[in-house]
């Protein structure tokens, strides 16, 4: 049983998604990917031919760390299929990690707080 949520919408062609708690294992990964291409409305193979969106905004929250897995996927995502991603994390880890391998420009990295 996977210990994260994925929540979003597709607004005319971005795609916001919520991700709440941790991705750990490869199967929790594609599971993560399954999710996020049912609220799009497509699939990773059609997506590549006819792409529902060509934004992503996506939130990580309380996701720390953050699967190797999903960094790759959004990378591909970007480079591979030109998408425009926004990611965001309310984990200053998470950016600080980042910043070394320069994923934060790739990513549009941004670290927002939440009320807890």
């Amino acid at each position: 049983m996977s210990d994260f949520e994925i929540t979003g919408s597709l607004d005319s062609k971005t795609l916001n998604i919520e991700c709440h708690g941790v991705i750990e294992s490869y199967e929790d990964f594609k599971d993560f990917k399954a999710s996020l291409f049912s609220i799009a409305k497509s699939d990773p193979i059609s997506h590549m031919s006819n792409p529902t969106f060509n934004i992503l905004n996506i939130m990580f929250i309380e996701s720390y760390p953050i699967s190797d897995n999903v960094f790759g996927f959004l990378l591909k995502l970007r480079i591979r299929d030109k998408i425009e991603v926004n990611f965001m994390t309310d984990d200053n880890r998470v950016l600080n990690s980042s910043v070394h391998i320069h994923l934060d420009e790739k990513l549009n990295m941004k670290l927002f707080y939440t009320n807890k």
